[in-house]
């Protein structure tokens, strides 16, 4: 099982694809775990939309 720094630093890498889409907002990422497993990744997204871009899980 991954330590939350690891779970952090997958948050901060989803957050980080957002580029500079959310230029006067933060960049937001979220790594969702389950059972001890990333259950999803999801960023910002550049529509309102869409909040949520939800990115393939590493697992």
């Amino acid at each position: 099982m991954a330590s939350d720094e690891e779970y952090m630093r997958l948050a901060l890498a989803a957050a980080r694809k957002a580029g500079n889409a959310t230029w006067r907002n933060p960049r937001v990422g979220s790594c969702l775990v389950k059972d001890g497993k990333v259950w999803r990744l999801v960023s910002t997204s550049t529509t309102a939309a869409s909040m949520l871009n939800v990115i393939p899980s590493p697992n």
